[in-house]
């Protein structure tokens, strides 16, 4: 379950690809991403079905 304690970072590795990485409070890793991505809309994605959060789409 995502916590406001949990940090997540996104960032481009050697080879210039996209990842995330999950974070707790205490600074373990625990969550990170099993591959890289072309684009950071892809590696977002992938962090959203992870548990990234998503803010609700507005009302009207």
């Amino acid at each position: 379950m995502a916590t406001k304690e949990h940090k997540w970072e996104f960032y481009q590795d050697k080879a210039g690809k996209h990842r995330w990485r999950r974070i707790a409070s205490n600074g373990n890793v625990i969550g990170a991403s099993s591959q890289g991505y072309v684009t950071p809309k892809d590696c977002r994605n992938n962090a959203i079905l992870n548990g990234y959060p998503v803010p609700p789409p507005p009302t009207v």
